[in-house]
């Protein structure tokens, strides 16, 4: 997430026949027991976030970087467009010579979040590893190194790891870095912490949008997607089609977006949990159908899987939002409906990436709706007959901003349908707030930024909430929930003398009651699963407090917000 959400209080429709007014649902009475399916958002896989799930710490590495051999002091010089890579990212031959014409060998970053101890390295190939930063090399070995970590999060506190020779013969490869006393588990079959098993148990779904790095993705190609084999699954975004920035270059790209698939759906099996996925925007219709296809045949036929188009493509910050609005391939869908695609008058100018580059797209909620059902149709063909009622299929629209929401939905609605639509469920300041809480400063406490969210989700939650389901069913669709909780952050994400009230409302008791009451107004709505976001993560920081634990293995009672949930959510089947 890291991401400032400034609310757009619109609420007119504006010629879209999925209206929007002032709505009744089924409220539940305060005070009365409720119940609803809670869903979580997992926490991005890296290097320098709590949460990192894989056994495998060579997992969340970071794209190699490279270093001058004749300069052992020096940090990254730059030379990775010259490091040759074998298809599963492994260097072909270290030391390589640079386009400055000298010697490099490579390094990466490490997780430092996990538990400090003995870690081993064990790779194939024949090469010389040496460490870095806080790790220390305890014994070394063809094949096997032992290794001392400190996990001691910050910058100054870097695990480093760095390959000093590969030979070309016979490059290193196979590399994974594990805890000493799982030296001999089955990576394979078991590649998650079991503690990150053991938390996600408890949830109807799994949300894994931030696993697959969903935002800027630049995932396009099947063929080219991250997979189990890959050395790392941290992956590279950015803009690949050259419209807001310059274009990620060629080697970032071998590094692909987010995790291999086949983890998502694994965890999900192992935790008899939904699968959420999110469907890259620039991936072509053999990546949507290869995609279908992988998550039919591998996750547990009991379970069920929900379909996204990309993340909030309503939101400007990302580059699906841009990508949407000017593609050509998305104007073209929408061509075939009554809905203009482009600024009357003016031809959009292509580059090579089939973009127009004058950014002159129009009807962006339309433009989300038809790109919809373009992912949605390939996955009604791969999950065809009895395997249909295994596919739940979302349309996704913006909670504050109505109209946008009911344009995409009458635009999904008319051309084929969807099962469920979402938006997000969050708490927030507003400016009014924010100014109150300006000039109190330092002295504003926890319990007034708790009594201002209690009014904010009394009023504008319940407003908002009241609306989406009303549009809902006059859509004949669920009402769903992608992201939802607090989301409490100083305005525009800025260092301010009030952070440390808003750090301290996270272990406030009254946020327990937030989110009950939260949870209570989306019940009463119908409100088929509340997906929270996400699951762990530092409290109190200027981007916000999104982790509803710090850590998997925290206790529940230690979190009021986690422990809402975990009361308010309704019996797994």
């Amino acid at each position: 997430m890291h991401s400032s959400r400034r609310r757009f209080l619109k609420s007119s429709v504006a010629g879209a026949s999925i209206a929007v007014f002032p709505a009744h649902a089924n409220a539940i009475a305060t005070g009365v027991e409720f119940s609803l399916p809670v869903a979580m958002n997992l926490s991005a896989a890296n290097d320098y976030s709590p949460g990192f799930p894989f056994k495998n710490l060579l997992w969340g590495a970071r794209p190699w970087l490279t270093r001058n051999v004749n300069d052992l002091t020096g940090w990254d010089s730059e030379q990775q467009a010259s490091l040759k890579l074998d298809r599963e990212g492994y260097p072909l031959q270290v030391p390589f010579v640079g386009a400055d014409g000298s010697q490099h060998d490579v390094f990466t970053i490490l997780p430092n979040t996990c538990r400090p101890g003995r870690y081993v390295l064990l790779y194939d190939g024949q090469g010389k590893i040496e460490s870095g930063g806080r790790t220390q090399i305890v014994k070394s070995n063809r094949g096997r190194v032992e290794l001392q970590m400190m996990h001691a999060r910050g910058d100054e506190n870097l695990e480093i790891l760095r390959i000093l020779k590969s030979d070309a013969a016979d490059p290193i490869h196979n590399m994974r870095m594990i805890p000493i006393e799982l030296e001999h588990a089955d990576l394979d079959a078991e590649p998650f912490l079991d503690e990150v098993v053991e938390y996600c148990k408890q949830f109807h779904a799994l949300r894994f949008m931030d696993w697959l790095e969903t935002n800027d993705s630049i995932n396009r190609d099947w063929a080219a997607r991250k997979t189990t084999r890959f050395f790392t699954q941290c992956g590279v975004t950015g803009d690949v089609v050259g419209l807001t920035d310059d274009p990620v270059p060629q080697w970032q790209r071998q590094y692909a977006s987010g995790v291999a698939l086949e983890l998502c759906i694994d965890l999900a099996n192992a935790t008899k949990c939904d699968a959420w996925l999110c469907v890259p925007h620039l991936a072509d219709d053999d990546y949507i159908f290869q995609m279908a296809v992988l998550v039919k045949e591998r996750l547990d036929p009991d379970l069920k899987v929900y379909v996204e188009y990309s993340n909030e493509v309503w939101n400007w910050q990302f580059q699906q939002a841009h990508w949407n609005l000017h593609s050509a391939a998305i104007g073209n869908l929408l061509a075939a409906t009554p809905i203009a695609s482009w600024q009357p008058s003016r031809s959009p100018k292509l580059n090579q990436h089939g973009v127009a580059v004058n950014r002159v797209g129009i009807n962006f909620p339309e433009r989300m709706g038809i790109a919809t059902r373009r992912i949605l149709a390939i996955w009604e063909r791969v999950f065809a007959g009895r395997d249909r009622n295994r596919l739940v299929r979302v349309a996704a629209g913006q909670a504050s901003w109505q109209e946008v929401s009911a344009r995409c939905l009458n635009t999904v609605v008319r051309n084929g349908g969807c099962d469920a639509f979402t938006v997000s469920g969050y708490f927030a300041a507003d400016d009014a707030i924010y100014r109150r809480w300006e000039k109190l400063g330092a002295d504003l406490t926890a319990a007034q930024v708790i009594e201002e969210m209690k009014e904010v989700i009394a009023s504008e939650s319940a407003r908002q909430i009241k609306s989406v389901s009303q549009m809902c069913q006059r859509g004949q669709v669920d009402f769903v929930v992608y992201e939802g909780g607090q989301h409490l952050q100083p305005r525009d994400q800025q260092a301010t003398s009030y952070m440390p009230a808003l750090k301290a409302a996270q272990f406030d008791r009254g946020m327990a009651q937030c989110y009950r009451e939260l949870l209570r107004l989306h019940a009463g709505a119908n409100c088929r699963l509340f997906t929270a976001y996400a699951s762990v993560g530092e409290q109190g920081s200027r981007y916000g407090s999104w982790g509803h634990l710090e850590r998997y293995t925290q206790a529940v009672t230690e979190m009021p917000k986690m422990q809402a949930l975990v009361e308010s959510n309704a019996k797994k089947r």
